[in-house]
Parts: C-alpha cells; structure tokens; sequence
C-alpha cells in the first residue's frame, strides 16, 4: 500500500506543477518581461505606500508578512478608516486556488482581484481611479494610478527598478506595468516548509506525538477535518455556510449572493487555507472568532441552524486532551522560513 507521504509529495507537485501556468503576466505588458526584474519591481510597490491616494495605505498594510500576509483586524480599514467588508486573507499559496478572495467564484486571476483594493470606492482601500474615470472626475479626491505612480519618478530605486523589468518602456511608469509587476510578487509568496511538510518528506521527528495524534484526528472519519481542508493545501477552494451566522443575520452575510444571486448561496464563503492558521488570527470571513480554540468550538458545536449550511457541518464530542491534539496539529502547518526569507520581507 501507498504511503500517504507518497499521495502528499503526488499532490503537492501536480499543484505545484499545475499553478506554475495559472498567470499570465504578459497580458497587462508591452513586451515579453525579464520575470525576477519585474518580481523585485513588484516587491517594492507591494510595500509602497505612495501608490495609495493620500500615501498612507500599501498593499501591505492589509497583508503584513510577519502574520502571513494577514493583518490581526477582524476586518481591514480602508484609505480614510473605513471597515471593508471582510477579514484580510493570506496571500501565501494563493496561486493554486481556483479562486481569489472570500466570496467571488468568478474571479480567477489575480489582475483581476487586484483591480477591487486599487479601485473600489464603497469603502476606498488604495482609492484611485482608472485613468477614464479620474478624468471624468476631474475634482474627485481619487487619482488615477498612473497619477500616482509619478511620485515615483523622481526615485533613482524605481528609475532602475522600472527600466530593469520593462527596457524598452522608456520613462513611462504605467498602471498596468505596476499591476504586472505586483502579480509576478504574489505569484512568488509560496508556503511549503513547514513540520507537516517536513515530516510528510520523511522527518519522523517534526512533529510531536501530541500533534501526530492531532493530525490522525483531524484526517478521521468522525471530526473529518480534512474533507474541506485536505493537503497540500490544506483547502478544496470550494464554498460553504458553516452556520457561522443564522438566516436573521444574512444581509450582513451575503456570501456568495453578493455574486450570484441565488438564494442558496447566502452565507457561503470560501474554504480558508490552514497553513499558518496559527498566525492569521482573527479567524472566519468577518474575523469574529479571536482564537483557534475558538474556531474549533464553532465546528465543535454544528454550527447555528441555516438553511444553507453543510451537511458537512454536524456537531461531534471532543474530550480536552483531544482538543489539545487537534490544536498541536494545526500548529505544525506553521511555515517559519518565510521570516528569514527577505523576499518576503519590506525591501524598505
């Protein structure tokens, strides 16, 4: 019989394998881009912070690295301290789902999800505007990107940084050149080393015996875990209603319907990845669950009663030694190269 090590290191690179094509950057390019150059240029507008309008907000403010690209607010604030709608996801590992974000299942590539925090005004994020719509709004407090992005031309950095990834641009600092470059940085923000990982490619001593029995309960039939969280990702990418909220609280829930408008998608959201869960606290799509145990208190108990809610979600007893395994457990997926890693770390 097969090892699940075996099935892990099988499916870690037939993800690996298959989200190396997912992005295309060339479609926002004029040319074909010397990729590392265009990545580094991405590092560097990911943490910038005068790409927003009033050069207070980054990409990074919501997506910090040292909480795995999370930022601990239940939901993020936007440019002038407005709540948006969701808590902050992890960017790490993204490039493997088929979706991007918590509710959408129409949005697959991320030049398109990036275009919501740059644009969206309801509440403004990043607060600019497309170059036609800043022009028709001549008097908008909301500048264009490519207005912005002129801030930065009077940088030497970003002098290099621009005519490195794109050569032949000339000193034309363009959105879609910033936008290209921002992806092919996230496209890179991988998580994959881990002591799960670590003891799935044969390290018998990663883990504890506390968190080996914690993963046997996780992947077990009664709390089955891993049906909507399974490796290598930890996630199906698929969407569910866990019963974190009752029917009574769905205009404040919507879900999936905000998209699609069936009635059976209200409450539904995007399985979350595991990985680093231990860093990205607060917990669920309107970050209301502060802790861990916490989170698996809600699983613990079935759920509030919902019309939409999983059949996969069904209460199950836990005695408190196995609650301490479970948790040891999901700490192992706690990848900790990615604070010695300095790509992944403000190059300011």
């Amino acid at each position: 019989m097969l090892s699940l090590g075996y099935w892990y290191r099988i499916g870690l690179i037939m993800f690996l394998l298959g989200g190396c094509n997912r992005l295309n950057l060339r479609d926002h390019a004029e040319e074909l881009p010397l990729e590392p150059y265009l990545a580094e240029l991405g590092r560097h507008l990911f943490f910038e912070t005068r790409i927003s309008a009033n050069q207070t907000k980054s990409c990074s403010s919501c997506h910090d690295p040292r909480f795995a690209f999370t930022d601990t607010y239940r939901r993020s604030s936007g440019l002038y301290g407005d709540m948006v709608m969701h808590n902050a996801p992890s960017l790490l590992n993204t490039r493997f789902f088929p979706s991007l974000g918590w509710a959408n299942p129409t949005q697959h590539r991320y030049e398109e999800q990036i275009l919501v925090p740059l644009y969206r005004d309801n509440p403004p994020e990043m607060g600019l505007r497309s170059h036609t719509e800043a022009t028709a709004l001549e008097n908008s407090k909301f500048p264009s990107f490519d207005t912005v992005l002129r801030r930065l031309k009077s940088d030497s950095l970003y002098i290099r940084l621009f005519k490195s990834a794109f050569p032949s641009s000339g000193d034309h600092f363009l959105s879609q050149q910033a936008i290209a470059a921002i992806v092919a940085y996230e496209q890179r923000l991988v998580s994959f080393q881990s002591p799960y990982d670590r003891f799935q490619e044969g390290d018998t001593t990663a883990l504890s015996d506390e968190a080996k029995r914690g993963m046997s309960l996780f992947f077990s039939e009664l709390f089955a875990c891993g049906q909507c969280h399974p490796p290598p990702l930890f996630s199906d990418g698929k969407y569910y209603n866990i019963g974190l909220c009752d029917a009574a609280q769905d205009t404040q829930h919507l879900g999936m319907y905000q998209y699609t408008l069936n009635a059976s998608d209200l409450g539904r959201y995007r399985s979350p990845s595991l990985r680093n869960v231990a860093l990205t606290a607060p917990y669920f799509h309107d970050g209301s669950i502060a802790t861990l145990s916490e989170a698996l208190a809600v699983f613990e108990s079935g759920g509030k009663p919902h019309p939409n809610k999983s059949s996969l979600v069904r209460p199950f007893p836990i005695s408190a030694a196995q609650r301490y395994e479970l948790l040891a457990f999901l700490n192992t997926l706690t990848d900790s190269t990615i604070f010695a890693n300095p790509w992944y770390q403000d190059p300011f």
